[in-house]
């Protein structure tokens, strides 16, 4: 499949071109790739992604949250 593809992971708009997962923009292809991958996996375990749990994660894995934040804003 072409790099620039409109994909879907498990259901779930994967867009490597605009570097997004269900409209949730990354910023890189590195980091769009390993939250893919942890998604998918997770997605196995019931996991249901929302662009806000996806933005968390993309925030949660560039640093931009802590771990304790992270917890904060699930918690809520």
């Amino acid at each position: 499949m072409p790099y620039n593809k409109l994909m879907t992971l498990q259901n779930i708009d994967f867009n490597r071109k605009n570097l997004t997962i269900m409209g949730v923009k990354f910023p890189d292809a590195i980091s769009l790739d390993l939250a893919a991958s942890a998604i998918a996996s997770n997605m196995y375990e019931g996991f249901k992604p929302t662009p806000h749990t996806i933005a968390l994660i993309r925030d949660y894995n560039s640093d931009v949250i802590s771990l304790s934040e992270l917890v904060k804003i699930i918690k809520k």
